[in-house]
């Protein structure tokens, strides 16, 4: 993969950025989710207390990891490559690419594939 972000226009850094943001509050927003409905499973189970918080502290905490992988490089030369790990993750849609300049957008494209590659190698 490489690196562009400082070849893009100010236009196409700001639509990063803008991206970026949006998908990062859905990004928790579905982690919240996934919380909440964990709790309400948490108190139907016949599991002890000390075993729900176990349960609960271990998904907050596996979800913590997850977002500090994605997120903890949080600098312009790692937009990108965080863009393009958010579309893996759904959390983007590729059309939401379309107002991004050609190029932007074809480096973008291209980081996925080369992500989804090597995913399905590893899978």
């Amino acid at each position: 993969m490489h690196n562009s972000y400082q070849e893009l226009s100010k236009k196409d850094k700001k639509i990063v950025r803008a991206l970026i943001d949006k998908d990062i509050a859905e990004d928790f927003k579905r982690g919240m989710q996934h919380f909440d409905q964990l709790i309400q499973e948490l108190k139907k189970s016949s599991d002890t207390p000390q075993d729900q918080y176990y349960k609960l502290f271990n998904e907050v905490r596996d979800f913590d990891k997850q977002i500090g992988r994605m997120y903890d490089r949080f600098t312009g030369s790692h937009f990108l490559t965080i863009l393009a790990n958010q579309i893996l993750q759904t959390l983007v849609d590729e059309t939401e690419l379309n107002e991004l300049s050609p190029e932007a957008k074809d480096q973008i494209i291209s980081d996925v594939k080369f992500m989804r590659s090597i995913q399905s190698m590893n899978s």
